[in-house]
């Protein structure tokens, strides 16, 4: 894609394995986070109000205006996005 991304995909998603959902991420060029085992990632989950998914919103939003070129917001996103699942799902 010609603008920074991340798909975001969950270990137990009945609509896409995590192997296709990180296939396809990298064939889009977008940075792949696995949610963990959190069901179809969609309003109608129960997720509710999604802290994780609004701190990569975020961060693809800052990456899209603070980067000076795709490659440096996909690095942008990749860091931030790694950090921001870590300290979420592994607790780090």
């Amino acid at each position: 894609m010609p603008f920074p991304s991340i798909l975001v995909a969950s270990e137990d998603d009945p609509w896409i394995t995590p192997d296709r959902a990180r296939g396809l991420a990298a064939s889009w060029g977008s940075h792949f986070v696995n949610a963990g085992p959190v069901g179809h990632i969609n309003a109608a989950s129960g997720l509710g109000w999604w802290e994780e998914g609004q701190e990569l919103l975020d961060r693809v939003i800052s990456a899209a205006g603070g980067a000076r070129s795709i490659g440096e917001a996909r690095t942008i996103l990749a860091v931030n996005a790694t950090e921001a699942v870590s300290a979420s799902y592994l607790g780090q």
